[in-house]
C-alpha cells in the first residue's frame, strides 16, 4: 500500500474542494505559464471560493521555475507536506524530476 497515503490525500481534497468536484459545472481551469513550460505543466483549478494549483514536472531533471502570478494571490498549502506558500510574493517553485506539487488556497 505504498500509494495509499497519496491517493487518500487526493480523494480527500476532491471531496472537500469544489474546484475539483465533478458536479461543479462552474469550475474553471487556467493554465499558468512558467519559465519551464516545456518541462512543467501548471494549472489552476478554481470555483467561486476555492482554488487548487497543480504543477507537474514531466522531465528527468529538477526544475527551478517562476510562475506567472496573474491568477495567483493569497496563501496556498501543499496538501502533502502542509507547507504554506504566499503568492504572488513567492512565485518560485522547485520540483524534483518526474514529480508534482498540489497546492490548495487557504
Amino acid at each position: 500500500y505504498e500509494l495509499h497515503h497519496f491517493y487518500k490525500k487526493l480523494l480527500e481534497l476532491r471531496s472537500t474542494n469544489n474546484a475539483l468536484g465533478s458536479d461543479n459545472s462552474k469550475a474553471q481551469t487556467n493554465f499558468i505559464h512558467t519559465t519551464a513550460d516545456r518541462q512543467v505543466i501548471a494549472y489552476l483549478r478554481s470555483s467561486l471560493y476555492q482554488k487548487v494549483l497543480v504543477l507537474l514536472n514531466f522531465s528527468d531533471a529538477p526544475q527551478h521555475l517562476l510562475a506567472d502570478t496573474q491568477y495567483l494571490s493569497g496563501s496556498y498549502r501543499n496538501i502533502f507536506t502542509e507547507e504554506l506558500t504566499d503568492m504572488p510574493s513567492s512565485n518560485h517553485f522547485d520540483i524534483e524530476p518526474w514529480s508534482f506539487l498540489v497546492l490548495e488556497k487557504q
